[in-house]
């Protein structure tokens, strides 16, 4: 009895490794194209993020461009301003809305992320700032 129940476990035993077998063989296998596929997506995320990191130098060459743009245009017209006040042909009731517009951008421009931005805002709105209190006297 204790030699056909020996045998009998031997037999399950048997057939059970050999399943276990082919389960790790399936395992191997699904695990194979896991890793495949782990791969593939981390090629393509890593082309992503240079991708994305391409266009967001690009954003911040165009913000850069942008905002240079901006002070260049309210500097300008600052500038016909202070000449219109030194020739003494100036109406302060038109430039107090004009003014009133460029402070607002130019607060903007403050909080620029590009220093050299930043700082050449101060100096326009600083020089802003001293007309109209030239005006205002």
């Amino acid at each position: 009895m204790y030699k056909s129940l020996f045998f009998f476990l031997l037999l399950c035993m048997a057939c059970q490794r050999s399943n276990h077998l082919e389960l790790t063989q399936m395992e191997m296998f699904k695990d194979l194209n896991e890793i495949k596929n782990i791969n593939y997506l981390s090629n393509l995320l890593e082309t992503a993020e240079e991708e994305l990191d391409q266009q967001e130098k690009k954003i911040s060459s165009i913000k850069r461009s942008l905002h240079n743009s901006l002070l260049t245009l309210i500097e300008r017209r600052l500038g016909v301003v202070e000449k219109s006040v030194d020739m003494l042909t100036v109406d302060t009731r038109d430039f107090s809305e004009i003014f009133l517009k460029e402070r607002e951008v130019l607060t903007e421009l403050l909080q620029s992320p590009f220093e050299e931005v930043s700082k050449k805002s101060q100096s326009i709105l600083d020089r802003m700032l001293r007309l109209i209190t030239q005006l205002s006297k």
